[in-house]
């Protein structure tokens, strides 16, 4: 496959005069331009966390418990999903939450109808021709405009998009945050011509240092030079068996981080090493999962030339050799499994823990496209193969005892 060169991101502007960012503005939901424009002012020294969620009842619960203890706040904005018996299962789980961790949980209900690019065209919305062919990235109905409603309500100076879907390796994920709090006396809000000049000077060492320094010590250095960076983070994919046999009465599986909805050890999920559904591989995440501190050149949107809908990164020195920070279920919950021969396309976590890169390395597929996320996805898993797994043996050991007490 011969790989391309990534094109440069294209960004739609939005305009600084008007008093309302977004496009209805008399909704509810709303955005004035002023609460954009606000992301610009100072930040007390934190990590916020923004978690986007409908109709995940059998995650959301894991995927709060294991990343709010590496967050000093975590924003939650719903959209509305009304089961059969008439509850929204997922809202009520956030609310639990919210009264579990009052200080630091911020829950908002975002009932607009949503849908990102790739699914517009199958919504009510364009078929009654509500709105065009695209939605606009300020439009109240898309994914984007959802994604900004809760970037605009951080408190803190570093952000990080938390995924319903995932259930993250509480300590690996407190660690960085903490490396990067302890760099940021090292940081500015704007990166000058000669902080990218050096800092493209340090790009070809920077698996060398990764390598031999500090985990600390190397972020350091990376915002010393650079001034402002992004952190990358990644995780690896786990589902079931094809056919899904493993699946419970109402066909999805919970993973648990206690013994009232410990269903099964992770030890026996599956990590696809083929790609699967043209689209899936052993891993996920990258830049857009990252950490960084957002000003309000940094919104969510849809980029023409990519054809995706993600964070505008602009202004940030991008990094994503940091390893992998979370189990990703989003196979499973579109009731995708792995397929094929064990040990060829597939491999259980346990003989993962139990398997030499060298040994996978001939086995494993990956989607990318463009020169730099090639060499960035196998950057990240030949650096961080061996010392990952110690955080990951560290997850199953706590989840055990967690299930035992």
């Amino acid at each position: 496959m011969e790989l391309k060169k990534s094109p440069g991101l294209v960004f739609e502007d939005y305009d600084a005069n008007k008093e309302f960012f977004s496009l209805e503005e008399d909704s509810a939901f709303s955005i004035r331009t002023q609460e954009i424009k606000r992301l610009d002012d100072p930040r007390p020294l934190g990590l916020s966390g923004h978690l986007r969620v409908k109709n995940e009842s059998y995650s959301v619960a894991q995927a709060i418990e294991s990343s709010i203890p590496a967050l000093d706040e975590l924003i939650i904005t719903v959209q509305p999903y009304i089961n059969d018996s008439g509850i929204d299962e997922t809202y009520e789980i956030c609310k639990q939450k919210k009264q579990k961790y009052t200080d630091k949980i911020k829950l908002f209900y975002y009932t607009p109808e949503v849908a990102t690019i790739e699914y517009f065209k199958d919504t009510d919305m364009y078929k009654t021709n509500d709105l065009e062919d695209d939605i606009p990235n300020n439009s109240i109905h898309s994914f984007s405009h959802y994604t900004n409603f809760g970037l605009k309500e951080i408190s803190y100076k570093y952000y990080t998009k938390i995924d319903a879907d995932q259930i993250y390796l509480t300590d690996k994920l407190r660690e960085l945050r903490d490396h990067i709090l302890y760099a940021d006396r090292f940081a500015k809000s704007h990166r000058s011509f000669m902080n990218k000049v050096f800092g493209k000077l340090l790009r070809p060492f920077c698996n060398l240092f990764y390598l031999i320094l500090p985990s600390r010590v190397y972020i350091c250095l990376l915002t010393f030079i650079n001034k402002k960076c992004a952190f990358g983070m990644s995780g690896f994919q786990l589902t079931l068996r094809g056919g899904g046999q493993e699946l419970d009465a109402n066909n999805k599986t919970l993973l648990a981080l206690n013994p009232a909805n410990y269903k099964k050890e992770l030890l026996d999920y599956f990590i696809p090493l083929s790609l699967h559904y043209n689209r899936f591989y052993c891993t996920n995440g990258g830049m857009d999962t990252c950490i960084f501190a957002p000003n309000s050149n940094n919104l969510y949107g849809y980029f023409k030339d990519h054809s995706v809908e993600m964070q505008n990164l602009v202004g940030n020195a991008g990094f994503r050799n940091l390893g992998y920070f979370w189990f990703h279920l989003g196979m499973i919950k579109r009731n995708y499994f792995v397929m094929g021969e064990y040990g060829k396309d597939y491999i259980s976590l346990r003989d993962f823990l139990k398997t030499s890169f060298a040994k996978l390395k001939p086995k494993i597929q990956t989607k990318a496209v463009y020169k730099s996320d090639y060499k960035g996805f196998w950057d990240n898993l030949a650096l961080n193969f061996e010392k990952d797994k110690a955080y990951i043996r560290k997850f199953l050991k706590q989840s055990k005892e967690s299930s035992k007490s």
